[in-house]
């Protein structure tokens, strides 16, 4: 029983950590894309 409630809490663990990356990266490329179409409107 514990073990497999070991291995659905690390499960969860990378999941989690996926979707916060997945966010960040979405985050830097608006970012990105808004600061190149600034500079390519010069």
């Amino acid at each position: 029983m514990g073990n497999i409630w070991k291995k659905h809490r690390r499960k969860a663990a990378v999941k989690h950590l996926y979707i916060n990356y997945s966010r960040k990266n979405k985050v830097l490329n608006l970012s990105t894309t808004f600061t190149t179409n600034l500079h390519s409107d010069k």
